[in-house]
């Protein structure tokens, strides 16, 4: 898939999971690794973390940058990020999402173990 067709679809998914859970917050994020970025967030108080893309770090730290301005430009104010992205690692090759989801009963835990989609994550083709 290509990047502009795989930040359609991550931009969908991301509004479709924000608009059907209690999310209080949310912060999109790049890694080289995922599992130690996930458990870095759960120590921060976020409990869904779901990888939405593998590919280049280029690729990578352009979809971070897209994703994180859409959101910022509509005004959703639950976005954590201060800036755009494309800092940190530049060889981060998997761009994530990290969210506080409050939870109302046990079943929704069991539930949000699941990812965003099957579908997911996307890997992009080097173009």
């Amino acid at each position: 898939m290509e990047k502009e067709s795989a930040l359609s679809r991550i931009i969908d998914s991301v509004e479709s999971y924000l608009n059907s859970h209690e999310v209080k917050w949310f912060y999109i994020g790049k890694t080289d690794n995922f599992e130690e970025r996930a458990e870095s967030h759960r120590q921060e108080g976020y409990n869904q973390i779901f990888e939405l893309a593998i590919a280049s770090s280029d690729a990578i730290a352009y979809l971070e940058d897209a994703v994180i301005s859409y959101f910022k430009k509509k005004g959703d104010c639950r976005i954590k990020n201060e800036n755009n992205g494309s800092g940190g690692n530049t060889q981060s090759r998997i761009l994530y999402v990290a969210c506080l989801v409050e939870m109302l009963n046990i079943d929704e835990i069991y539930r949000d173990l699941l990812p965003i989609s099957d579908s997911f994550p996307i890997e992009i083709d080097k173009k």
